[in-house]
């Protein structure tokens, strides 16, 4: 019962910071659901067969593009094999199976419902996101590349084999790839981008355009919903409207015209409205998540792409408000600023292996690509020009970028709650204790520790919305780089995607000119504190953690990359970093296997470093040195 209090006591205490204007829309979205009334709004629907894509214009391919790999993967593709989160390969079929689960064998039932009659979870089935990944046609546009670097329309062929396959499969608002607005609007944004790789964006055929109207029709009805989530649905589903009401409006005859300009009226509001709510004023996406910081950006660097390509005279991309512009900006240099210069970048926050724009020479992992064409398309900012694999796709522009501002010693974003210290080689990527929105992870003074291109302390990552991974719950603290007080996470969890009682620290630098030093400190719930300091040198960091409050004991982890860690009498160590341990009480000391998830549904083995306090209140020094940097 007291347990029971607590909760409803944190869930009152939460709903506000929710939003009340939030949460009644999502109740009144659940209750549609209900009553039937989703149901009445996105009625039974006949599409036009045909081929969606005819690539009578094919162009030739830019000059600067990998030829080989790109023709490569549409090869692979041709061959039936899909790649699943953007890490797993499987063999699919040619056309796959769009309702089975790889992962576990298991496939879909009741796949004629209504979308609106599907349950969110099916333990069943397992994750639905399997069931939806390959639905987001991101090979389409590989195949379409394809085509575009060897002249073969065998890979269009194959695209409109499959495209004609799903939709005899999943007619229109049945069956659970209708289910989410998100995933029929990147859908519709794939289908779009690959008409312009292939030169059909303006010269559609009559199939297109009945995709196009389609998916369309299924996104307005929940765009509310979508809003109020205030992450990135609300932008996908925005720049879903904006460009397919354009291209209506452009391409569609009769009432499809008027229709198109009430869509895109929207959507174009919906963005501005979204880039003002969820970018705040130091670039940070409402998302504490580096991947759907990026899966935004994407998101608009794709729409500016296909509104100049769908009607560059009429194209309102560049009358967007100065504040919206200077806020993709921040959103590009916040991104540039986490990432490292291999092309890395931390693992915070979500993570489900998204990501909107595919490159055939860079891995999942690499940041670079996208932020060479978004610091184009958006910020009008030169960045990792040799990264071309996404840039050497755009239409010719005469545009000056200009060159991005130089990074300091320490930078403070301080409204999305990040501190990035570095000095020399090495560098921290510090969670500050400030969550605005909605937190996916219990990781506040988490720290990401690098030397040079190499990471050495990391976030756990995501594994699965849907299911506990082998690593357990990898968004409560215990899976992070910091302090767990009395085996419990820093917030309480409330439900399957919500923390109570979020947050609000305090923090500040330190002076000292011959290294990069801050503190950040936070008071939780429960009446503990912990004040994390962190002193980075260009051969060493030192991390001091003190903690205040605690009824039993106190552990702070530390996630270690890789397997070729030794346990030592005040740490551990590796051939490229030593972790020495200190404190004026008695600690003990253990190592661990542990699980990084770099991607979805995929888990790493890893090592974790532990040292645990008994007691109520103690202090720990932590220092990582670098051999190789002497």
């Amino acid at each position: 019962m007291k347990k029971r209090f607590a909760r409803l006591a944190s869930l009152v205490r939460t709903l506000p910071r929710l939003g009340l204007g939030n949460v009644a829309v999502v109740a009144l979205y659940r209750l549609s659901l209900k009553t039937g009334l989703a149901k009445r709004l996105t009625t039974d629907r006949a599409i036009i067969n045909g081929d969606i894509l005819t690539a009578t214009r094919l162009a030739p391919p830019p000059l600067a593009v990998d030829v080989e790999a790109i023709r490569n993967r549409g090869d692979v593709l041709m061959a039936g094999k899909l790649i699943w989160f953007s890490t797993h390969e499987f063999n699919a079929g040619s056309p796959p199976d769009w309702f089975a689960n790889p992962f576990n064998g298991k496939r879909a039932a009741n796949t004629d419902l209504h979308w609106s009659d599907i349950p969110d979870f099916d333990p069943s089935l397992g994750d639905v996101k399997t069931i939806w990944e390959p639905s987001r046609f991101d090979w389409l546009c590989d195949l379409a590349r394809a085509a575009r670097v060897s002249g073969d329309l065998r890979y269009i062929s194959t695209g409109n084999l499959w495209l004609q396959s799903w939709l005899q499969a999943n007619p229109p608002f049945r069956g659970h790839n209708w289910k989410c607005g998100q995933e029929a609007s990147l859908r519709l944004m794939a289908v779009l981008h690959a008409a312009c790789l292939t030169g059909d964006l303006c010269q559609p055929s009559d199939a297109l355009l009945s995709f196009v109207v389609v998916h369309l029709d299924r996104i307005r009805p929940s765009m509310a919903y979508a809003v109020a989530q205030d992450n990135n649905h609300g932008t996908s589903e925005a720049a879903a409207l904006w460009v397919g009401g354009a291209f209506l409006a452009k391409f569609g005859k009769n009432d499809r015209i008027a229709k198109g300009k009430s869509f895109a009226r929207l959507g174009r509001k919906r963005m501005i409205g979204r880039i003002k709510r969820l970018i705040m004023e130091d670039g940070s996406f409402a998302q504490n998540s580096v991947n759907y910081h990026r899966l935004f950006l994407d998101t608009l660097s794709l729409t500016v792409l296909l509104l100049q390509q769908i009607d560059p005279i009429q194209n309102q991309v560049f009358e967007l408000p100065a504040l919206i512009r200077e806020r993709l900006r921040l959103a590009v240099l916040w991104l540039n600023a986490m990432t490292a210069d291999n092309g890395h970048a931390p693992i915070l926050g979500a993570n489900d292996g998204a990501r909107l724009l595919q490159t055939a020479s860079f891995n999942y992992s690499d940041m670079r690509p996208h932020l060479a064409i978004s610091g184009k398309l958006l910020a009008g900012i030169e960045l990792w020009p040799l990264a071309n694999g996404l840039t050497a796709w755009l239409p010719n522009s005469v545009q000056e970028l200009v060159p991005a501002p130089a990074k300091t010693d320490i930078q403070i974003f301080d409204a999305g709650g990040y501190a990035i210290l570095e000095k020399g080689a090495s560098r921290v990527v510090l969670r500050l204790p400030n969550y605005k929105f909605r937190p996916s992870h219990a990781d506040a003074l988490h720290a990401d520790i690098w030397h040079g291109d190499q990471c050495f302390i990391t976030d756990a990552g995501t594994w699965s919305y849907a299911a506990i991974g082998p690593g357990g719950d990898l968004a409560a603290t215990s899976a992070h780089a910091t302090a767990t007080i009395d085996g419990r996470s820093q917030m309480l969890r409330l439900g399957r995607f919500l923390f109570g009682d979020w947050l609000k620290g305090s923090w500040e630098k330190l002076n000292d000119r011959s290294k990069a030093c801050a503190v950040a400190r936070y008071r939780d719930s429960w009446g503990a504190t912990h004040e994390r300091q962190v002193i980075v040198g260009p051969d060493s960091i030192t991390i001091r953690d003190k903690i205040t409050g605690a009824q039993k004991n106190v552990s702070i982890n530390w996630p270690l990359v890789g397997n070729n860690w030794t346990k030592t009498q005040d740490g551990a160590s590796s051939n490229t970093c030593i972790v020495s341990i200190y404190s004026p009480s008695a600690i003990e000391y253990s190592i661990r296997d542990g699980i990084c998830s770099v991607s979805y549904l995929k888990a790493e083995k890893t090592t974790v470093l532990s040292a645990t306090f008994t007691g109520h209140d103690c202090e720990i020094k932590t220092r990582f040195t670098f051999p190789s940097a002497f």
